[in-house]
């Protein structure tokens, strides 16, 4: 199955911290042995050890993107699995560009997994937020008025027009 043609099949139950954390460091392991096959030119442990890490991937994104987690602070284990899925495409993207053709798809896989798993802990970071300020809006009664910035990324047209200069006379 390509990774870009993943599809979640729904949750069977939530997440609790500790086994996310477990997933972590499964995946961790799966991609030093990845590593390790890699080194002794072991294609075949190499395409097992992706596969597993794959499916780890798979689980913990999934669970990400349906909210299907329980943590006692979950923006902080979002924040780690984020930055675990960040190493992890790093690793993966070095072993793909180091790797025989015979792994690349494996390993194209998994890395669509890692690039799930890294959205899949941001969205759910902002849906936190978000949710928050929700609340926070209804403690308050409102907001009054909406505040908003314009901001200029240089290289593009500015927000404002400017001023056209008055001619001389």
């Amino acid at each position: 199955m390509l990774a870009s043609s993943y599809t979640a099949e729904p949750s069977e139950k939530l997440l609790a911290e500790k086994e996310i954390e477990k997933i972590l460091a499964q995946n961790d392991k799966l991609l030093v042995d990845a590593q390790r096959a890699h080194k002794q030119r072991e294609t075949a442990e190499l395409e097992k050890s992706v596969g597993n890490y794959t499916q780890n991937a798979n689980r913990l994104s999934q669970a990400l993107e349906e909210d299907r987690f329980q943590a006692a602070n979950p923006e902080e284990l979002l924040w780690r699995v984020d930055k675990a899925a960040l190493k992890q495409r790093t690793l993966l993207e070095k072993l793909l560009r180091q790797s025989a053709e015979d792994a690349h798809v494996a390993l194209e896989e998994a890395l669509a997994a890692a690039r799930r798993t890294n959205r899949a802990a941001l969205d759910a970071i902002t849906r936190l937020h978000d949710q928050e300020f929700r609340l926070h809006r209804g403690r308050s009664g409102g907001l009054h008025q909406e505040r908003r910035e314009e901001v200029y990324v240089p290289g593009t047209p500015s927000p404002r027009p400017r001023p056209r200069p008055e001619p001389p006379p």
